[in-house]
């Protein structure tokens, strides 16, 4: 088995003399030109990587980004099965990252998109985490292609019920990038709204991002302060403490795949209020296991935020999320399901 990527984290991976890691030189680029440079040369480096380990595969190759086109039709020229596994839409991304610059609008989403169109028709299979994934990612013409499980699954003995949910205080969290795509500003603005009718209320705000400083400036042109906290970025394992803490997490996303925090945050049994986007829709159903939002506008968000609150079935509702998270995305859940996926499969 061959790890290639710029990020890996060995020490989560079980060692073995069979398992081999090979670490990409490109890295991520703010510059949109050097962005582009730098897709280009990740394209020719991965593909290099592959044809220099290929003969050593039985199998095929898995891929988590959905634009690596040319990695995935060298894998094909191979006759190696290439697979596709949760893609996410960059293309959705970066037109909302660039939706100010008409020129960027114009063109670099309509690049990333072609490259995903090529990578989608290339590929050999596509594993989605939920049929409501298909839809959002516009793949269900890819449907003879398309099977589902799991692209993640929560750490049970770290991520748990450790505070009982009735001895929480009145707390609002988010946790994730402060940037545009997560809706985190639509959250922002929504506190001012719902404090003027909940004033027992208090927010916090884990993560980082480009919108930091805006984030401030607006909670000291309103004076809140004193009802927000943000710590900013979190190691990972701190993150059970404070989602224990929390009443709601509130993740009013504009795109998302599967998030990690969401099923987190249900293993702690912190019921989350989130847009449907994604596999969202599949993960959350409101009012059972969590709650969904009409739209991501700050009105909207202040009165679900208040209404979920009030909702007198409250402490059911984390405890059927813990229930749904411990079913579905423990270990030994998503291993099950993609050993059924395998039995099935050429691979």
């Amino acid at each position: 088995m061959y790890f290639i990527s710029d990020n890996y984290t060995k020490e989560h991976l079980p060692s073995s003399d069979n398992i081999h890691f090979i670490v990409l030189s490109v890295k991520s680029q703010d510059n949109i030109f050097l962005k582009i440079m730098s897709i280009v040369r990740a394209q020719l480096e991965i593909s290099f990587k592959i044809l220099s380990v290929s003969r050593k595969v039985d199998s095929g190759f898995f891929f988590v980004s959905g634009t690596l086109f040319l990695p995935i039709i060298i894998c094909r020229t191979l006759r190696k099965e290439a697979v596709l596994v949760n893609p996410a839409s960059e293309y959705s991304r970066t037109k909302l990252m660039y939706q100010k610059n008409s020129f960027l609008k114009r063109t670099f989403p309509v690049i990333v998109k072609l490259m995903e169109d090529i990578t989608q028709i290339s590929s050999s299979k596509i594993i989605l985490s939920s049929p409501s994934l298909s839809s959002y990612l516009s793949l269900s013409k890819y449907s003879s292609k398309i099977v589902y499980a799991p692209g993640e699954y929560v750490q049970l003995d770290k991520f748990m019920l450790k505070k009982a949910f009735d001895h929480r205080d009145n707390m609002v969290g988010y946790v994730g990038r402060l940037s545009e795509e997560k809706g985190i500003l639509n959250f922002i603005e929504s506190i001012p709204i719902i404090l003027g009718k909940r004033s027992d209320l208090k927010f916090l705000i884990i993560g980082d991002g480009p919108l930091k400083e805006s984030i401030n400036i607006f909670l000291r042109e309103h004076n809140l302060q004193a009802q927000v906290d943000i710590l900013g970025w979190m190691p990972h394992d701190k993150l059970p403490f404070y989602l224990n803490q929390l009443k709601i997490l509130v993740l009013p996303s504009y795109t998302e795949g599967l998030p990690n925090i969401v099923l987190e945050s249900m293993a702690c049994g912190t019921p989350v209020l989130a847009t449907p986007v994604g596999s969202i829709p599949d993960l959350i159903e409101n009012d059972r296991t969590g709650f969904i939002l009409k739209d991501n506008s700050p009105s909207s968000i202040a009165d679900k935020i208040i209404e979920s609150l009030n909702n007198d079935h409250l402490a059911a509702i984390s405890g059927e999320a813990i229930n749904h998270v411990v079913k579905e995305y423990s270990f030994e859940s998503v291993v099950q399901k993609y050993s059924q996926i395998f039995s099935l499969s050429s691979l």
